[in-house]
């Protein structure tokens, strides 16, 4: 599972946004992966959009 704190610091490792920004990233890509609402992304959640998207 990827938590928002994790997925903040892999956006960070990326040279992705800002301080001030990641939080936004983070919470914006949550919302739109976490189909169960739990706040994390689980591997059936990273499957599905991966899939989606043609990988």
């Amino acid at each position: 599972m990827v938590s928002k704190d994790e997925l903040k610091a892999l956006l960070a490792d990326a040279g992705i946004g800002s301080g001030l920004t990641r939080w936004a990233w983070a919470n914006g890509i949550i919302e739109a992966v976490d189909a169960n609402r739990d706040g994390v992304i689980d591997w059936a959640e990273f499957e599905a959009v991966f899939r989606a998207a043609g990988g």
